[in-house]
């Protein structure tokens, strides 16, 4: 997994996934996404 937590974005070369985050910083957990 390679991410740049400080951006918001994060790639997941085994499933060819990007998600890009504009908000707050947050947690991110392969599969989901939840806010703290």
């Amino acid at each position: 997994i390679l991410s740049l937590h400080a951006g918001g974005v994060g790639y997941y070369p085994v499933s060819q996934f990007v998600h890009v985050d504009v908000g707050p910083v947050r947690q991110w957990t392969y599969g989901t996404a939840h806010n703290d």
